[in-house]
């Protein structure tokens, strides 16, 4: 439809998706690019907590219904009850994915007749707002009914089944609540007095919780565990415990090989129902780090991760405290990510050139070009302040350069309960 065009981008800003890349690809092939990057930045940052899926999703939808003047496609249903499964595991009511519906139809409506007002000639820009004002509330109103009807099927499911209960009890034990160990043992068919580790695992959307699950259990068994406990966390994420683990999480990467989807994070082994529910924390401060990492890593272990979370639990503060260490060096361009990569060898390796060299394949003297450059690029003496320096190409390695940005939504096992 003509009026989609009234609505480029605006920002040029990259917004990350919330839904499904296959749907946003989707309606990239009926609407264009930037019908999608305008559903996607019109939604971005209506819900407090981050989950901006659901909100998205009502933008992609206006922008089809917008484009193509029919009925929601079957992948647009088809994620929308995937959305109302994760709701309603996570506890949701209804309300809340209505008002989340609403505050997306109000927030696209002003940004759709904004558009249209923009038309000069007043006859044409009364036909526009008429009609985009008729298909935006058709898609809305469509969306609506689908999130409604396949939410009363998904909570009779969820309160019918034995995962309910299992998923309260675990909930209670990780809130830290007062809980009867011994009963809630039973409940689980898992012992909580012996030694834990724990995992949290999420995939993209749609790739199915029963996978998930296996590949769960294939992770523990390698890491040794003699007994598991597996509790799903929406349709496409995972909480994960296993008994007496005796194994290195750095084995875990090769058995994801075949599953290009999934990642997971894993905390440290911990004893009894205090480890339970600390192993736990640390994975998902894992997850939550794992995702904001700069590296394309799909096992992220709390070992490894610890001293970021430490450092960057003010995540602002941290993003400042690179910016005014690294200098030059900060830049997110290919030239300062090498010679801030080679500088990191160089003070990790204690100032070893030959090191260095042997560890990135570069020659000595292309090393000693990096250490001047890097020195002159950050303005200052690599003497100067030179714990500061390492601790700032250590966090500009782990999460990157750019600046604090909202984040996809994920699978609700990377929430905090």
């Amino acid at each position: 439809m003509a009026q989609l065009q009234l609505l480029p981008p605006h920002d040029e800003a990259h917004t990350a998706g919330a839904t499904s890349e296959a749907l946003r690809q989707e309606v990239t092939a009926h609407c264009g690019d930037d019908a999608t990057a305008w559903a996607v930045q019109t939604s971005a940052g209506l819900c407090p907590d981050g989950q901006d899926a659901l909100p998205e999703l009502v933008a992609l939808s206006v922008a089809y219904r917008l484009h193509r003047g029919t009925g929601l496609p079957a992948s647009v249903i088809a994620e929308a009850e995937s959305l109302v499964r994760t709701q309603v595991e996570r506890g949701c009511d209804l309300a809340h994915g209505l008002g989340l519906i609403r505050s997306a139809h109000g927030r696209i409506a002003s940004a759709v007749l904004a558009a249209c007002a923009r038309i000069e000639d007043p006859d044409e820009r009364t036909a526009a707002m008429t009609g985009t004002a008729s298909l935006v509330f058709d898609a809305v109103d469509e969306l609506s009914r689908v999130v409604s009807d396949r939410f009363a099927a998904e909570r009779e499911r969820w309160l019918a089944g034995p995962a309910a209960e299992q998923r309260a009890v675990v909930l209670s034990l990780v809130r830290g609540e007062s809980v009867d160990v011994e009963r809630a043992a039973r409940k689980l068919c898992y012992d909580l007095r012996q030694n834990h580790v724990a995992l949290v695992m999420w995939a993209e959307r749609g790739s199915g919780a029963q996978e998930l699950q296996k590949t769960a259990t294939r992770l523990l068994n390698r890491l040794g565990c003699r007994s598991t406990l597996l509790v799903p966390m929406g349709g496409d994420g995972l909480w994960a415990w296993g008994l007496r683990p005796n194994g290195d999480a750095e084995e875990l990467a090769p058995l994801l090989a075949a599953d290009p989807a999934v990642q997971v994070a894993v905390g440290l082994p911990g004893a009894g129902l205090a480890g339970f529910r600390t192993s736990h924390e640390q994975a998902m401060a894992a997850a939550q780090l794992g995702l904001r990492s700069a590296t394309n890593a799909r096992v992220h272990t709390y070992r490894e991760l610890e001293l970021g979370a430490l450092l960057a639990r003010d995540e602002q503060a941290a993003a400042d405290f690179v910016c005014r260490e690294l200098g030059g060096l900060g830049d997110d361009s290919p030239s300062a990510g090498a010679l801030r990569a080679t500088l990191k060898c160089y003070l990790d390796h204690d100032r070893s050139v030959a090191t260095v060299a042997q560890r990135l394949h570069i020659a000595k003297n292309t090393v000693l070009y990096r250490i001047k450059r890097a020195e002159q690029v950050r303005g200052r003496p690599l003497g100067d302040n030179r714990l500061q320096l390492h601790t700032a190409l250590y966090l500009a390695e782990t999460f990157g350069v750019s600046r604090p940005a909202v984040q996809p939504d994920v699978a609700p096992a990377v929430r905090t309960a």
